[in-house]
């Protein structure tokens, strides 16, 4: 059977949309590499040397954007990076210029021209800065977007598509170099190149999270988790890296959706009441992260009816939902008993169901101990708390009862 004619337009989309991004990264390497080629002309010995070491010096960035991202992502990579990467690729290239229009003006002296020359100054060691940090920002920028694509294409249609990525690597890097000619026959300073890439790369950024905004979403959830709270995940590997799959998690404040959202590696699709989708602001970010709204039978018939179906489409497309089978926050600490829902999901479709807990937020701004939510102060900022994962648990074996069971088995009750 042809895969092909199986995908979903929008799979289609988000695919070549992504690949658009990672060949734009190839873009930008490109243009540095013709940056500093153009920079370092006409070569001498000094200025071969300052070249060789400019390059080692990207190619370093590279290495450690790759282990940063490693380090700072929970598990693999996060998606939550990559803007991190495009903005910072956009900061250093603008303060590159100013750092090159000084260096630029030092190489008319007869004694400049060589690499100890460049560090014996300032401007040298923050042009040497801005290229480590700019490659280091690269690599927050594809590594996670290339897993991302790899993740994507795997799942929903089980192709490879390395021609495809490499030929748009090879088009863009060639766009790239094309361009730094352009502009240096135009007779533009080499200072000017930094500051066109600098503003490409932020339309480009734009674009990309206005047409992707999935990872606008996962950004936000992998920096606010992270300042709000300091998180431990326990059982991160009881996650699936691949397939569908049903997460059912204890109910404590306003913002668990964004601590899971901040430790799940994989982008999750998020059931929550209808209201949550109707503050102006919030709500705006909660379509972005393709959060499915869901309402009370005896509110919204047709509402609840479309979110049983838009659970179904999700799993049937790879993708991990949450529910919190609650159906509201608690307001004694205690897990409130699991409404049926959830044996209605896996009925539909029979996907394995992971039990979740969450430890350490009760008595927090955003859950009810004290009352209405996030009514008093702000209360035990950046504490420690933990997300609990459980064993998955088999379609055929799932109750409401059971979930129950699971889950306040992980729950400390703090």
């Amino acid at each position: 059977m042809d895969t092909r004619s199986t995908q979903h337009p929008s799979v289609k989309r988000l695919l070549f949309l992504s690949g658009l991004a990672l060949a734009w990264f190839w873009f930008m390497i490109a243009a540095l590499t013709g940056l500093i080629y153009l920079f370092t002309c006409p070569a001498s010995a000094g200025k071969i040397q300052i070249r060789l070491f400019l390059y080692a010096l990207g190619g370093g960035g590279l290495l450690l954007g790759v282990a940063l991202n490693r380090r700072l992502a929970v598990r693999r990579t996060e998606p939550g990076l990559i803007p991190i990467g495009s903005i910072g690729m956009s900061l250093f290239a603008l303060d590159m210029c100013f750092a090159l229009r000084t260096v630029s003006g030092l190489f008319s002296r007869a004694d400049f021209g060589s690499l100890s020359s460049l560090l014996s100054t300032g401007a040298g060691w923050r042009l040497s800065a801005d290229i480590l940090f700019f490659t280091v920002s690269a690599g927050l920028f594809a590594l996670p977007l290339q897993a991302f694509i790899r993740n994507q294409k795997h799942i929903r249609t089980g192709r490879c598509f390395l021609p495809d990525n490499f030929r748009r690597a090879l088009i863009f890097a060639g766009a790239a170099l094309a361009l730094i000619a352009t502009l240096s026959r135009l007779g533009l300073p080499v200072w000017w190149h930094c500051i066109v890439l600098a503003v490409l790369n932020l339309m480009v950024a734009y674009g990309i999270y206005r047409v992707i905004p999935e990872f606008f979403f996962r950004f936000l959830c992998f920096v606010l988790s992270r300042i709000i709270y300091r998180v431990t995940v326990d059982g991160l590997s009881r996650l699936p890296e691949k397939g569908p799959a049903v997460l059912v998690c204890n109910h404590i404040t306003f913002v668990d959706w964004l601590i899971i959202a901040g430790a799940c590696p994989r982008p999750v699709r998020f059931v929550m009441d209808q209201a949550f989708l109707d503050i102006p602001f919030t709500g705006r970010l909660f379509r972005d992260g393709k959060v499915i709204p869901i309402s009370p039978g005896r509110k919204s018939p047709r509402l609840l009816k479309a979110a049983f179906e838009r659970i179904a489409l999700e799993l049937a497309s790879g993708n991990i939902v949450c529910i919190f089978p609650e159906g509201e926050i608690t307001r004694t600490g205690r897990i409130n008993p699991f409404k049926p829902g959830i044996e209605r999901i896996i009925s539909t479709t029979p996907v394995p169901v992971i039990p979740m807990a969450l430890n350490g937020l009760w008595g927090s701004f955003f859950s009810r101990k004290y009352g209405r939510a996030m009514s008093r102060p702000f209360r035990r900022f950046r504490s420690r708390i933990t997300l609990t994962i459980g064993s998955p648990v088999a379609p055929e074996t799932v109750t409401a009862a059971g979930l129950h069971a699971a889950v306040a088995a992980l729950f400390t009750g703090r």
